[in-house]
């Protein structure tokens, strides 16, 4: 939301954060001439989300209170379908608008009967289970399908509704519980991204070996929609770039065509998934130095304001 990466000091509760960053993505597509709306499924008074959200550049804000559907709800917000729900019937084509949804569903206590919506699932796959952690359930696996199930209703949706829709699907942080046995760094660190919207993206295609972090979504939506040459600021680069350098930083990790730097962990450098290590070995110093500028730029930019 701010553009900013986590630096562990709670930004939303920063003095800074009263007034829009400048890398905020919500602000700058006010610039543009956008209508802003933020949507979580749960109780926006949670770590301050809605006075955050609306300090941050969203016009309009609404939480489970304005859904109504409290009825299939717990402690952490509505189901997820209805908060999709709510906000297909809050978009239209009337002005351009950019819209953040966050969900709540794929969460403990884990209670939505998932059997009634649909999940068949009666056990783990031929194949699986020797991979798998001993104390997964399929309960909770059905809430993954929920959650992704939602998400594919909600897509198709918009698509019907609006003419020129693009739907990015993210996850906030990575796995909230081990699914098996032994991760290795990727897959305890890597979140997914993925963008839908076949006419917005008709012709433009990922390079080859693009990588990247929560941080580069901004840039590539804004670069997406802004006119050519529009300025602005941001901490991330334009995932459809090819010039752009192929590097990706996380809270703790930072991932590169190949590999998975460790820059938390003492600079382990693991292959993905797939790959093997690049015959030339990744500069981790270099890595690890890019790594502290950026996360120095946005604790000072946090913390202490845009002064030097």
């Amino acid at each position: 939301m701010s553009g900013l990466p986590d630096v562990g000091v709670n930004t939303n509760y920063q003095k800074t954060a009263r007034k829009s960053y400048p890398t905020s993505i919500a602000a700058i597509f006010r610039q543009l001439g956008y209508r802003t709306r933020f949507f979580y499924g749960g109780y926006l008074s949670w770590q301050k989300v809605g006075d955050f959200s609306r300090s941050q550049g969203f016009d309009e804000i609404y939480g489970g209170g304005h859904i109504g559907s409290w009825a299939s709800s717990n402690e952490w917000g509505v189901d997820d379908e209805y908060l999709f729900e709510f906000v297909l019937k809050s978009v239209d084509d009337d002005r351009p608008s950019f819209n953040m949804i966050m969900t709540t569903s794929n969460h403990p206590p884990y209670d939505i009967d998932v059997r009634a919506k649909g999940f068949k699932l009666r056990k783990i796959p031929a194949g699986l289970e020797s991979a798998l952690a001993d104390d997964i359930n399929l309960i909770e696996l059905g809430h993954y399908w929920y959650a992704d199930r939602c998400i594919k209703n909600f897509a198709l949706g918009v698509e019907k509704k609006l003419q020129r829709p693009l739907v990015t699907i993210t996850g906030d942080h990575a796995w909230r519980k081990k699914i098996i046995k032994q991760p290795d760094l990727y897959e305890k660190t890597a979140v997914p991204l993925i963008f839908y919207g076949p006419d917005v993206l008709d012709g433009i295609t990922l390079p080859l070996e693009v990588t990247g972090s929560h941080l580069d979504i901004d840039s590539t939506l804004v670069e997406l929609a802004a006119p050519r040459g529009f300025p602005y600021h941001a901490l991330g680069k334009n995932l459809f770039n090819p010039e752009q350098r192929a590097l990706g930083f996380g809270g703790s990790v930072v991932i590169g065509p190949e590999f998975i730097v460790d820059v938390e962990g003492g600079g382990k450098v693991d292959p993905l998934p797939g790959h093997e290590l690049p015959r030339e070995h990744p500069d981790v110093k270099q890595i690890n130095r890019l790594y502290n500028d950026l996360n120095g730029m946005a604790w000072w930019r946090i913390v202490r304001g845009p002064k030097l």
